[in-house]
């Protein structure tokens, strides 16, 4: 099996339908969306594991960026 395989592009937006289904410890599928248009992701564990560490890594730099811009109003911040 390759490493990563590409067909398409996906975007996740705030309602969309999730599921997980585990097979036999080997691997995980996510399947997003419904019936008719579903997009399904396939993780073993080791690659899991690091899209979570991923997910975890972008949603606290997300979060703070939701934080400051709340301290800072409409300002823009430049450098750092």
């Amino acid at each position: 099996m390759e490493q990563l395989k590409v067909g398409t592009w996906v975007a996740v937006r705030r309602g969309c339908s999730m599921q997980s289904r585990v097979h036999d410890g080997d691997y995980v599928v996510f399947v997003f969306g419904g019936a008719r248009d579903d997009f399904e992701f396939v993780f073993d564990g080791d690659a899991l594991r690091r899209f979570v560490e991923l997910g975890t890594g972008a949603l606290r730099e997300m979060d703070a960026l939701i934080e400051a811009e709340g301290e800072h109003g409409d300002e823009v911040l430049v450098g750092g």
